[in-house]
């Protein structure tokens, strides 16, 4: 399996800390290859470089630039993905539409928090989330905030897969084999 996930970039912040410790998690898995996708190569989290896995750069001049787009088609057809994991709304806004043209199946990993703000950024979240066929929040809070009912395609990984975070709170289920 072909798992791709998708970020604007991989600077300081606690999203960022979860992609990488997801990746870490799943690249020992040999049945499984990664590609990490950034639009900006902002990349504090420098481990990510020791981790057998496909590293794409789109050097977007910004998360809304639309270039993105014609990007996005590029590199899902070069690497023809089973799964793709947009990790922030914008990325999740772009790949969304393509994914679907393509028949690749699409995790929303953008619902990160439990606040809702009337924002571009909380627009566009809501939008995506709408036509995500699954979607992985951190926490219940964040579907009850954005008013989105919990269902069999929607789960809930708190704080990311790391062994200081507290192992009971993963989900019993494999979020790979419901998809």
């Amino acid at each position: 399996m072909k798992i791709m996930m998708l970020s604007s970039s991989l600077p300081v912040g606690g999203r960022e800390r979860q992609v990488v410790s997801l990746i870490k998690a799943i690249h020992e898995n040999p049945d499984i290859e990664i590609v990490l996708v950034l639009l900006l190569k902002n990349v504090f989290y420098t481990e990510i470089y020791e981790f057998p896995i496909t590293i794409e750069i789109v050097n977007a001049k910004s998360t809304k630039d639309y270039r993105i787009l014609s990007a996005f088609s590029n590199i899902f057809k070069k690497h023809n993905p089973d799964v793709i994991h947009a990790w922030d709304e914008y990325v999740a806004f772009y790949a969304l539409p393509i994914a679907n043209i393509l028949k690749i199946k699409f995790i929303n990993g953008s619902l990160l928090h439990g606040i809702f703000q009337f924002r571009l950024r909380q627009i566009v979240r809501n939008i995506t989330y709408r036509f995500s066929p699954y979607i992985i929040a951190n926490s219940h809070a964040g579907y009850k905030a954005n008013r989105l009912k919990e269902k069999a395609s929607r789960f809930v990984i708190y704080n990311g897969i790391d062994e200081k975070f507290d192992k009971n709170n993963f989900p019993d289920v494999s979020i790979l084999s419901c998809l």
